[in-house]
């Protein structure tokens, strides 16, 4: 009998040693990888993370892509891209602006021309996303001020220039 009570005291010392063994793993781990987590996170500590970079300066190009911007029209302005871009709405002042930037192409940013149906029903009138066009035309002209002209017209819910470029040398 003692010597049943003696392995049985054995056992649970063993089991309670295993037990707390696992416990410092756990937390010795988990303190590891809160240090090297916050080495990663820690910006003074960056560089020593990342490999060096050769030195490169960015400057900054054009703060626009050159000769295109983003229109959306108002509900009830229809465009056909297939026609010169001066007759390419049913809106006279918009014609008139496009004729005066010599705009080359008026196109979909969202949809085609003739975009496949699918199902049932079309996504572009839950989303109005039709209504937005990039107008392309020429690189020379400034994109801020012509999207500042079209913004106004009162057909045009928002037009913006295109983009951001930069340049790395």
């Amino acid at each position: 009998m003692q010597k049943d009570h003696v392995c049985r005291q054995t056992g649970f010392i063993i089991q309670t040693v295993i037990v707390t063994a696992l416990i410092i793993v756990v937390v010795v781990v988990t303190i590891t990888l809160i240090a090297v987590g916050s080495l990663h996170l820690n910006k003074s500590n960056i560089s020593k993370v990342l490999p060096p970079t050769p030195d490169k300066t960015i400057t900054e190009a054009p703060k626009f892509e050159l000769g295109t911007i983003t229109v959306k029209f108002k509900l009830g302005i229809s465009v056909n891209s297939n026609v010169p871009p001066g007759q390419a709405t049913n809106s006279k002042s918009i014609n008139q602006l496009l004729e005066k930037i010599q705009a080359k192409e008026i196109k979909s940013v969202f949809y085609e021309e003739n975009p496949p149906l699918y199902g049932s029903g079309s996504a572009s009138k839950d989303t109005n996303l039709e209504r937005v066009y990039s107008i392309y035309f020429n690189p020379d002209l400034d994109v801020e001020q012509i999207a500042a002209e079209f913004k106004v017209d009162p057909g045009v819910e928002d037009a913006t220039p295109k983009g951001y470029v930069f340049l790395i040398q």
